[in-house]
């Protein structure tokens, strides 16, 4: 089981101050914009009120298969709660961890070495991050990734 401070040192040592990606986008998002959120321990009720409470306008989906056992959480039914409660939602798969990195740290690997691999894709999907940044230039306040 990994530790929280494993992804501390991980992130002081390799990447703290440092960007992930560097857009072809001339656009001055102002830090604080793009958050990431996990829904394991909620329900869509506690997900609504916590994205409302940040004022995030978009939730972008960027798992490769968008099914949850967890009601309320698989694409279609997100989607339209989102929908309904006045948030947009998009999918792209595209920005997701692939299956072999989210094995790979389920087995034991190490954290560093994921977000060493994510940031990989991340560097080789460089238009949806451009698509992102364009997308976050024309709202309000924050957004979700």
């Amino acid at each position: 089981m990994k530790k929280p401070t494993d992804f501390l040192r991980c992130a002081s040592r390799a990447f703290y101050n440092r960007a992930v990606t560097t857009t072809k986008i001339a656009v001055a998002v102002g830090a604080g914009n793009f958050f990431t959120i996990g829904y394991e321990q909620s329900t869509i009720r506690r997900f609504l009120s916590l994205l409302r409470s940040h004022d995030v306008e978009v939730v972008v989906d960027v798992r490769q298969i968008p099914l949850s056992r967890k009601p309320g959480f698989s694409k279609h039914h997100l989607s339209a709660s989102l929908e309904n409660a006045g948030f947009e939602y998009r999918h792209v798969v595209k920005l997701g961890a692939p299956k072999r990195l989210r094995e790979k740290l389920r087995s034991g690997g190490s954290w560093c070495e994921y977000i060493k691999g994510y940031n990989v894709v991340l560097q080789r999907e460089v238009e949806w991050i451009d698509d992102l940044v364009s997308l976050a230039a024309t709202r309000r306040q924050k957004f979700l990734v």
